[in-house]
């Protein structure tokens, strides 16, 4: 019971957190939790982390944002625990991919929201796309792309 009310006591401050970024003299985008640079414009997040995993066909339509039978593309954003989860199981295992952060550059994200995305990370692999990562889910549709 005394978990439940530090919960509910804290959860206010939780759902109204404020996000900044600024661009810092080498060009790296940052984002904090407070306005700590006289540049830092407060931004509204709305782009969440897949909790669960979906693989789905790409539409007919988006063949042109499709990468090669065997290539690997990630949307993704720097904050996303999943995100860093697949990047890692990428590295360990070899498997080249190309990661867009759909928060550091525009037209990533409307490549992202043209195919749907509604959360992070979303990986395309051929004509699938997988929203949220799963080893075992990736490998089998990574291997039914292989040539």
């Amino acid at each position: 019971m005394g978990r439940l009310f530090i919960v509910l006591l804290v959860w206010p401050c939780l759902a109204s957190a404020e996000i900044y970024r600024w661009v810092d003299e080498q060009g790296r985008v940052h984002f904090s939790d407070s306005a700590s640079q006289p540049d830092a414009e407060q931004v509204e997040v709305k782009v969440q982390t897949v909790k669960t995993v979906r693989v789905n066909y790409l539409p007919e339509w988006s063949s042109a944002l499709a990468p090669p039978a065997a290539s690997v593309v990630m949307y993704s954003t720097t904050w996303c625990g999943v995100c860093k989860r697949a990047k890692r199981y990428f590295q360990e295992q070899g498997i080249a991919y190309t990661e867009k952060d759909i928060e550091a550059r525009d037209d990533w994200r409307q490549e992202f929201d043209r195919l749907g995305g509604v959360g992070v990370p979303l990986i395309l692999v051929g004509k699938r796309s997988m929203s949220g990562f799963s080893a075992s889910r990736f490998d089998a549709l990574y291997e039914q792309a292989q040539p």
